[in-house]
């Protein structure tokens, strides 16, 4: 037999009779809150961490042999109905016993994966009389798991994971409900306030694409020539700016540093610097891949800095102990960075989620949240304790408060360096770790090619309804190009693309990649240096980053993500799709097809009143805003602008509501007056198009692309793959684009295509563009 202390048991929700009396009509039960299991095996009732899912966890294993015992004080005497929240692969009857009465419930066969939260079944498990007090559940084995169990006195009632939520909702204290929409950590920090315009160096913006490589310590073990000696391969690629490892895990530094612990191959020589020397003397710019969230000498030597759990164990990484952002460590990263700086790097590059995705609960977090937000910090991982969202909100706030720190300090030692940071699952906007703050913040914002697809990640606090209309992959791959773009004030993304085997492919992700404005980041196999695969994508960067080089996307129409008003719908994925998400990609998806220029805007952007060449912003769930946004608003409407609110009656999210949406959204841009100068007809339905303006509006380069999301970019199985993502799967590749025309209003000095160097010939009709198997850019020049 196995006990343990049961916590938080049981939520009892209420409802008020006329003559005041409390009677309690629901009592909901975590399956992984069980009093005792009786058993005989050690693999018997699993807890499993699985978000999400009601209390954050499941019970799994329970097809052994053994029992699980729930001891429940019932509070009233009255005829109970018990429904438990299950998956279950095999059609089978399920036992449960209720004060030594047993019962028998027929359990079909769900299709759900337990990391959905609305795809469970539920099943009816008794209808009993029970009296007050003391009450013992026990429920048999059978190869299912469970997530929680719902007693109720309502007969008619049928369990749904709507319901579930609204069950939970209704037991906050109106200090909870208060805190659900009450903002802990500023929306516009002074750390971004205070920071003036940033434009980034020219040796960066001006390569648009980029190379991407490890040469880690397996390397230098196996082969010390390509370690040491790989810039003059990088070259004959066509790289001219590439990324590579200078700290790989939780290993020490590969200088002598004057902090923390020394690698072996430092012991001989100062291997950082041979490397920054390699790649300068071969004409390369090298941004340095450094692993700062894992540490091993810090973790054993100050385990204070460690990140722990709510049980005060460390909590992993990928590649060590998860160190703490609000602890010293974060000035010990800085020295080493500086020292790096002073070698003469040119870039860093910051990988992983940064902190924790949960939160930390070591003793600098304790005090630092407890003083930012007069909140006791919360004691558990639970997604349904407003508190801890609170936690998620200033772990975010954190992530940005030390890169600013970081970007200040090593902009001061040279003001040419360059921060790319990883922002893991952001791009899709369906998660709560990190937030766009930031990406505002730092210089570069890295995503990777697929980022944009992944929103129905397990990982993620709000997953995709399994029953809302399927989002189309070419759209959803440029959404994510988009929001990475825009969050960082339109300064080029930097998106990662990966085990990417043909050329014909490679060509096809850069040309999605730049058309959208961003950095294609393009990773190579160490083995396979020098690749020729690649020469022929450098080419086209070469051909092209001249004209993306110090520009801005222009949108007509900016897309409204508000983080603050997405948030103000806790749990429930339905709505905050419903609400905020989907209305996003479908406003999205009717722009990008129609040629509209379009992007996104932010709640600090908002606040700071970025709204340079934007004629509207549509709005998707107007009644969530902050009254301070919706000042903003007010204001941009004052000065001419045109707010779009999304109507309750656009169901984008619907099969038989999309029709209506799209079309009502269209009537209502339609009458925009607008001060862009460009449309683009013709060609392929899927050609995409953007638009970027330099700073001195003396030239205008519109960027159209073919299809791109054929090719096949990352290893199967891994997070965001493409195939299969959809019912589309891959393709073949499209044919080229064919017939499509650009109409400018006022007429450009000189105009031309930059990928092919073609002059081209205005007219007030418009001017036809040859036919382009990948990507054109037309540069007007005024």
């Amino acid at each position: 037999m196995i006990s343990r202390t049961l916590t938080c048991l049981i939520i009892y929700i209420f409802a008020i009779s006329n003559t005041a009396a409390e009677t309690v009509d629901y009592m909901l039960i975590e399956a992984e809150d069980f009093t005792r299991i009786e058993t005989r095996s050690d693999d018997f009732a699993r807890v499993g961490k699985v978000i999400p899912s009601s209390g954050n966890a499941i019970l799994l294993r329970i097809f052994n042999e053994g029992t699980i015992h729930y001891e429940i004080d019932l509070p009233q005497s009255g005829n109970w109905h018990g429904w438990v929240r299950y998956t279950k692969r095999v059609e089978k009857d399920v036992k449960t016993q209720v004060n030594g009465k047993t019962y028998t419930a027929h359990a079909i066969a769900t299709t759900a994966k337990e990391d959905q939260r609305d795809t469970w079944g539920w099943l009816k498990l008794f209808e009993t009389k029970i009296p007050a007090g003391p009450t013992e559940l026990v429920i048999h084995p059978s190869p299912w798991k469970i997530d929680c169990i719902l007693l109720t006195h309502d007969g008619d009632l049928v369990p749904d994971d709507q319901s579930i939520l609204a069950y939970r909702e209704r037991v906050l204290t109106t200090k909870e409900r208060a805190l659900m929409g009450k903002q802990v950590t500023p929306a516009l920090p002074d750390f971004i306030a205070s920071q003036p315009g940033y434009t980034l160096p020219a040796w960066f913006d001006g390569n648009r694409v980029q190379l991407h490589t490890r040469l880690g310590p397996g390397v230098y073990n196996k082969d010390k020539d390509l370690f040491f000696d790989v810039g003059k391969d990088l070259r004959k690629m066509g790289a001219t700016v590439f990324s590579r490892h200078i700290v790989s895990g939780n290993e020490g530094a590969w200088w002598q540093s004057t902090v923390g612990a020394i690698h072996p191959m430092a012991a001989e020589r100062n291997a950082a610097q041979v490397i920054i020397d390699d790649a300068h003397d071969n004409g390369l710019r090298l941004i340095a891949y450094y692993r700062h969230i894992e540490d091993e000498w810090a973790a054993e030597t100050h385990p204070d800095w460690q990140c722990v759990d709510p049980q005060g164990n460390p909590i992993p990484g990928t590649r060590g102990v998860n160190m703490c952002m609000n602890s010293p460590y974060a000035a010990y990263v800085l020295q080493r960075q500086l020292e790096l700086v002073d070698m003469g790097v040119d870039g860093f590059f910051y990988d992983s989620v940064h902190m924790p995705r949960e939160g930390c609960w070591c003793g600098y977090c304790r005090e630092a949240f407890t003083k930012m937000t007069d909140l006791v910090h919360p004691a558990n991982i639970d997604p349904d304790d407003p508190v801890w969202h609170k936690l998620k909100e200033f772990n975010n706030y954190t992530i940005a408060r030390v890169f600013a720190k970081w970007r200040g300090a090593l902009h001061q030692r040279n003001p040419e360096i360059v921060m790319v940071v990883g922002s893991n699952l952001w791009p899709s906007l369906n998660d709560k770790h990190m937030d766009h703050r930031v990406f505002q913040i730092v210089d570069c914002h890295k995503t990777e090619f697929n980022k944009g697809t992944v929103y129905k990640s397990a990982k993620a606090l709000w997953p995709f309804p399994h029953d809302f209309k399927p989002m189309e992959l070419d759209v959803r791959l440029g959404f994510g190009f988009d929001t990475a773009r825009d969050v960082a004030d339109g300064r080029p993304a930097h998106v990662w693309a990966h085990l990417i085997k043909y050329e014909s492919h490679m060509l096809g992700a850069t040309a999605g990649m730049l058309a959208h404005g961003c950095i294609a980041n393009i990773d190579v196999k160490e083995g396979n240096i020098p690749d020729a695969n690649f020469n022929s994508s450098f080419a086209m960067g070469e051909r092209v980053s001249p004209y993306l080089t110090g520009t801005r996307p222009i949108r007509q129409v900016a897309i409204l993500h508000s983080e603050s008003a997405r948030d103000q719908d806790g749990l429930d994925s339905r709505k905050v799709w419903q609400h905020h998400l989907y209305p996003q990609y479908g406003a999205y998806h009717v722009l990008l097809r129609d040629r509209v220029p379009c992007g996104f805007i932010y709640d600090s952007q908002l606040l700071q009143k970025k709204f340079d060449g934007i004629d509207a912003i549509f709005v998707p769930s107007h009644d969530g805003l902050s009254q301070q946004l919706k000042d903003a608003l007010t204001q941009f409407e004052s000065a001419g602008g045109v707010v779009v609110k999304n109507q309750t009656s656009w169901q984008w999210h619907t099969g038989t509501g999309w029709p209506h949406a799209v079309r009502e959204f269209r009537r209502s841009i339609q009458s925009i007056p607008s001060n862009q100068p460009i449309s683009v007809t013709g060609g392929p339905e899927k050609m995409q198009m953007s638009a970027f303006a330099s700073g001195d509006n003396k030239q205008l380069t519109i960027c159209l692309t073919n299809d791109f999301s054929w090719v096949e970019v990352g290893g199967k199985g891994e997070e965001g793959y493409v195939e299969g993502d959809t019912k589309e799967s891959l393709s073949d590749k499209p044919p080229p684009c064919s017939g499509v025309v650009v109409k400018l209003m006022d007429q450009p000095k000189r105009i031309f295509e930059a990928n092919s160097g073609e002059e081209l010939k205005w007219t007030a009709s418009g001017i036809r563009i040859p036919d382009f198997e990948y990507l054109a850019v037309v540069v007007a020049e005024y």
